[in-house]
């Protein structure tokens, strides 16, 4: 779910346990955050 703020987007996942684990829901988690970032960051 992604949830805008007023200066910020909160998103909240949700998984299934049997077929992820909490560690490669972070790395996604870590990659959906840097794809904005990174377009912040450049101008984009």
């Amino acid at each position: 779910m992604i949830a805008p703020e007023a200066d910020s987007i909160t998103v909240t996942f949700e998984y299934s346990t049997d077929l992820f684990t909490h560690e490669t829901v972070e790395a996604w988690a870590g990659s959906f955050t840097e794809a904005p970032r990174s377009a912040v960051d450049s101008g984009g």
